[in-house]
C-alpha cells in the first residue's frame, strides 16, 4: 500500500506588511515554518512515501521577494522527509 500525506497552501514567505492588523508578522512567517516541519514529523511518523504539497507553498514566484534563506530553509526541511517530496 502506498501512503500520501497531502497538504497545500502554506504560503510561505508571506509579508505582514500592515503591522497595525499584523503587529507580529515576523512571529507568523516563522509559524510558517514550523508548520512545514509538523508535517514533515507527521509523515514521517505515519511513515508515508510521498509528501505532496498542492498549491501555493511559497506565498508568490518571486525569489527575491520571498528570500534565498527562506527558501534554503524549506529545501533543508524537505531533506527531512524519509520518502518523495512532490510539489505541484
Amino acid at each position: 500500500m502506498i501512503r500520501i500525506f497531502e497538504t497545500g497552501d502554506l504560503h510561505i514567505g508571506r509579508k505582514y506588511a500592515d503591522k497595525n492588523k499584523h503587529p507580529e508578522g515576523k512571529v507568523l512567517a516563522k509559524k510558517r515554518i514550523e508548520a512545514l516541519n509538523d508535517i514533515i514529523e507527521r509523515a514521517n511518523l505515519e511513515k508515508c512515501d510521498f509528501l505532496a504539497v498542492t498549491g501555493d507553498l511559497f506565498d508568490n514566484t518571486n525569489v527575491n521577494s520571498i528570500g534565498k534563506k527562506v527558501i534554503s530553509g524549506v529545501v533543508e526541511e524537505f531533506s527531512k522527509f524519509q520518502g518523495t517530496v512532490l510539489v505541484l
